[in-house]
């Protein structure tokens, strides 16, 4: 039973390093911690959300209902990650978006236009990017490579138990294989 649990353990504990680290790199997303409770319930404060970058053309086309992250001062390292609410385009074809958060009661005090959008979210697990802030640049790329070294070790550990278990399966065959009836028929078998 307690084996069985740790196998649990494992396994999720490896689905959420693979879901906060592993697919972001590969895929190029972003993963960012939501500061603020403004996309509460679906993302509380403390939120890891994953956000693929959104190319220049595709930041006119954006589907309301799409949660996206944008920069609302040009001078500012500042993001928000919001839904998008309303796509309006004006006479002369120019494209904005009203974005609001889940959980407040008005949307965004300013239009936003596709040069301020920089994602599009992906995913979001509630309370992981919490943890991840008290993690430094340096231990995560150490987590990272002790987690590979940990599954290829594993890996290797199981091809090894299947070669272990295949032989002593063969070995049991063979020494039983004639009374068994099964294998090859023998010459003097033949018609």
């Amino acid at each position: 039973m307690f084996q069985a649990v740790q196998y649990v353990a494992l396994i999720v504990l490896g689905l959420l390093i693979t879901l906060v680290s592993v697919i972001p790199a590969v895929m190029g997303w972003v993963p960012l911690t939501i500061l603020s409770g403004s996309m509460a319930p679906s993302m509380p404060a403390g939120s890891l959300a994953v956000v693929a970058p959104i190319d220049v053309d595709g930041r006119e086309n954006i589907p309301i209902g799409t949660v996206i992250t944008y920069m609302p001062h040009p001078d500012s390292d500042e993001l928000v990650t919001h839904r998008v609410i309303v796509r309006n385009t004006a006479s002369n074809g120019c494209v904005s978006y009203i974005l609001k958060g889940d959980a407040n009661d008005s949307p965004d005090p300013a239009p936003v236009l596709p040069k301020q959008i920089r994602a599009e979210k992906k995913y979001s697990i509630p309370f992981a990017g919490r943890m991840l802030r008290l993690l430094t640049p340096d231990v995560k790329f150490i987590g990272r490579i002790l987690l590979a070294s940990v599954l290829l070790v594993y890996a290797l550990w199981q091809i090894r138990m299947s070669f272990k278990e295949r032989s002593q399966r063969s070995k049991a065959q063979g020494l039983g294989g004639s009374a068994s009836g099964g294998g090859v028929d023998s010459p003097e078998d033949s018609p």
